[in-house]
């Protein structure tokens, strides 16, 4: 039995791999603890897995306005005493980082206490903390055909994105039940991402008469703090009845995904990494103010295997309306979505990421 010491919070593409592989670090024995953030994001998430343990850290992301940068250092100096205690008390044997301001603290901890050390960067283009704390990491699990420059071939391992366990493809029958859907009528869920996407939930406000009127319900996840949980009901010309779903926040994604004929999402990695394991047809509108424009190149990565079409946000005004039409109705294209997908998702990342750090722990003579 090994201990671990897992920065994973801040979004919920930290989060929710970190959890995914606590999930199964625990199931083989291992124990596991989760330092998360204070974001309400967080704060949500963590909640629905109480055998989990998890530490909250303070702090904020690097900023280019200068006068921030005292409070941070600060506060990434109090994470680093906060982590060489962790680390002391429970014997840590591993840290796992997955970038993210909570990520420096922890790891300068591991580098002084020599602890192995390993990072998970989501997103095909990493971030500042990955590519900062990659000079001094044993192992960093990585996108396919994703490198990082001057590390050496050897400590880098594509694994792609560990899913939470409970998100698994259901029988769409059985989805739209506990959603209290048609099951005659087509779905589209619209996803902003754990934070939300203003943008995409006034579109929704906007089309959902006009996709009503083409039989069409929606469910939107607004983001936390984006207005409560209601449901709209409109009544067609022809007698059938078609629903607006709004919810701040869903930790069942799964049935989302499983219920949908079509997604409409941001491209966070997380969020393409569950479309994938449901098999759910999408388009992506990747965060244009995303750092390093990653949700672009993630958007793209999953475009050209044939699993979504990306559509630019300035776009979306002119061509969404019109490209959901034409692709909600066209079974044969998103038939060959998900027959994509499928090839996508016939590796486990979180059961090759585990195995992948047992073999790392036996040798005992490890050097920091």
């Amino acid at each position: 039995m090994s201990h671990f010491l897992i920065a994973c919070g801040g979004t919920g593409g930290h989060l929710s791999p970190g959890i995914a592989l606590a999930q199964e670090l625990i199931a083989r024995g291992h124990t596991c603890i989760l330092i998360i953030t204070q974001k309400l994001v967080d704060k949500k998430l963590s909640q629905a897995y109480p055998d989990i343990s998890f530490v909250h850290f303070c702090g904020i992301g690097w900023s280019k306005k200068f006068w921030l940068w005292p409070k941070f250092l600060l506060l990434q100096l109090k994470n680093f005493f906060v982590s060489i205690w962790l680390l002391k008390k429970f014997q840590v044997d591993v840290v796992l980082a997955f970038g993210g301001f909570i990520s420096v603290g922890v790891f300068g901890a591991a580098v002084l206490l020599r602890k192995l050390r390993v990072l998970h960067e989501a997103n095909q283009c990493p971030g500042k903390a990955i590519r900062f704390l990659s000079y001094f990491a044993k192992r960093i699990y990585l996108p396919q055909g994703v490198h990082l420059k001057k590390i050496a071939v050897k400590t880098v391992r594509n694994f792609g994105f560990p899913v939470r366990r409970e998100i698994q493809k259901i029988d769409r029958w059985n989805a739209r039940k506990q959603l209290n859907l048609s099951q005659d009528q087509r779905v589209l869920v619209v996803v902003g991402g754990s934070q939300g996407a203003k943008v995409l939930n006034k579109w929704v406000i906007d089309n959902f008469e006009a996709l009503g009127e083409k039989n069409i319900n929606v469910v939107c996840v607004t983001g936390i703090g984006q207005g409560s949980e209601r449901e709209v009901e409109k009544c067609q010309a022809d007698g059938q009845k078609t629903k607006l779903i709004l919810i701040p926040f869903a930790l069942n994604m799964h049935v989302l995904f499983s219920a949908a004929n079509l997604v409409i999402s941001r491209a966070g990695a997380g969020t393409i990494a569950e479309l994938t394991r449901c098999e759910t047809p999408s388009i992506l509108i990747p965060y244009p103010l995303a750092t390093d424009n990653h949700q672009c190149a993630n958007a793209l990565f999953f475009e050209r295997k044939g699993a979504c079409l990306m559509l630019k946000q300035e776009a979306m005004s002119h061509n969404l309306f019109n490209e959901v039409i034409h692709l909600i109705a066209d079974e044969c294209l998103l038939e060959n979505m998900r027959y994509n997908m499928k090839q996508l998702n016939r590796e486990d990342a979180t059961t090759l990421i585990v195995n992948d750090l047992e073999q790392l722990l036996i040798p005992v003579e490890y050097s920091a």
